[in-house]
């Protein structure tokens, strides 16, 4: 047609499309840019995806705005029959809880579809198939869904059963915090050198069980460890009681207190096991680290009465005896000695100066010395070398030597 004919509605309501420039949309004209936006509209409108929360709002401001500035009132605000497209096919994009987009498919042709008794313009249809979309996918697959109830119930339900775990816990830690661990454990974080509490193995028989495992592991750290909690937490007669049955325990104690240079524990040690020998040595070792010459005997003479005293132990007695003749003679020879060396008198000592003190020499070192420095006095003299022949009985070519070997000096 050459004429331009306009498209006008009938509805008395809807003049407003008739007066309206937008109504130019609907005009039934074969303009070919009408059609392109036509379709361009119904493309967006049905292909994409659905738009929530401030599109709607944005795009329900703005018709109720253009009513209200035409005088007309909104469709929107009446209330209005739910728009119904029976004859559409409706697809949904995605699956399930995940479907996001829906695409509605017309049957009829679109100006058909737009004559359906009282039909609203295109941005109203656009609107109601968004809400619509919209309302649908909220209730099929948002978190808004859910009940609340539920989720608050799911959620208290988790918190109990995590608090009864707890309180089980707690009810573990308080029980053990007073009960030993096992023996095999503590013997590991021994061995691993962490901090372990041994206090709360409190009987004998849980005791022992640490003891044995300690020695099943061979670690002389770990046996001393436990050995010194025995003798901290037992008396004297259980402890001894158990050195004599664990030997293995008692080597390592004794080497320990050796090393500890404990030796009056040491010594009682020894002697509560049966190893007098080795009691008596020890105090022998002690006895003659004494500086003081006065206390060192008096210390051998308490060796010979304790340690010494044992029978089997007579002939090391007999030296020890001989030991201390030996220190009481030598004690007045080196005071005498001392003494004339301030004073001046001998000539011996002028010549050949005495560079160590007489105490604590071997015997023939001090038979020596006094050939060297006291060869002529007599018998009944304490410096006298025949005096110490006879009381120690050196043997004749042991004094012969001793006295060549002084006398060819002095020439």
């Amino acid at each position: 047609m050459a004429a331009h004919r306009k498209f006008t509605f009938d509805d008395p309501e809807d003049s407003y499309w008739n007066q309206n420039p937008r109504s130019a949309f609907f005009d039934d004209t074969p303009s070919t840019s009408n059609a392109a936006a036509a379709r361009a509209a119904l493309d967006e409108l049905f292909e994409s995806q659905v738009r929530f929360g401030s599109d709607d709002a944005s795009s329900t401001t703005e018709s109720v705005e253009l009513f209200a500035e035409n005088g007309i009132a909104s469709p929107v605000s009446q209330t209005a029959p739910a728009l119904s497209v029976p004859n559409e096919e409706v697809m949904l994009c995605g699956s399930g809880m995940n479907a996001s987009t829906i695409l509605y498919k017309p049957k009829i042709p679109l100006q058909n579809s737009l004559n359906i008794g009282g039909v609203w313009g295109l941005p109203e249809v656009g609107r109601v198939l968004s809400a619509t979309s919209a309302a649908s996918i909220v209730s099929e697959g948002s978190v808004g869904s859910f009940s609340n109830e539920s989720t608050t119930q799911l959620d208290y339900s988790r918190l109990k059963s995590e608090h009864r775990k707890l309180q089980k816990h707690l009810e573990q830690v308080r029980h053990d915090r007073f009960r030993a661990a096992d023996p095999i454990l503590t013997v590991r974080r021994l061995m691993n050198g962490e901090a372990v509490t041994m206090d709360l193995y409190r009987s004998k028989k849980e005791k022992l069980d640490l003891l044995d495992e300690a020695l099943n592991s061979f670690d002389g750290n770990v046996i001393i460890a436990v050995v010194l909690f025995l003798k901290r937490s037992l008396s004297d007669s259980i402890f001894r009681e158990i050195l004599l049955l664990k030997s293995v325990a008692a080597d390592h104690y004794v080497a320990y207190l050796k090393e500890m240079e404990d030796f009056d524990q040491l010594t009682t040690t020894l002697f509560a096991l049966g190893r007098n020998d080795e009691a008596a040595m020890v105090e022998f070792s002690v006895a003659c680290r004494k500086r003081d010459p006065e206390q060192r005997v008096q210390c051998l003479k308490r060796c010979v009465q304790s340690g010494f005293s044992d029978p089997s132990l007579t002939s090391h007695a007999k030296l020890v005896n001989e030991y201390i003749d030996l220190l009481q003679r030598q004690i007045p020879i080196n005071a005498a000695d001392e003494a004339a060396i301030k004073v001046g008198r001998d000539e011996a000592f002028k010549q050949f100066p005495r560079t160590i003190s007489l105490v604590g020499q071997p015997l023939l070192t001090t038979l020596y010395y006094c050939c060297l420095y006291h060869y002529d006095l007599p018998v009944n003299a304490f410096a006298s070398p025949l005096s110490l022949k006879e009381v120690f009985q050196i043997g004749e070519k042991q004094y012969t030597w001793m006295a060549i070997s002084a006398l060819t000096r002095l020439k």
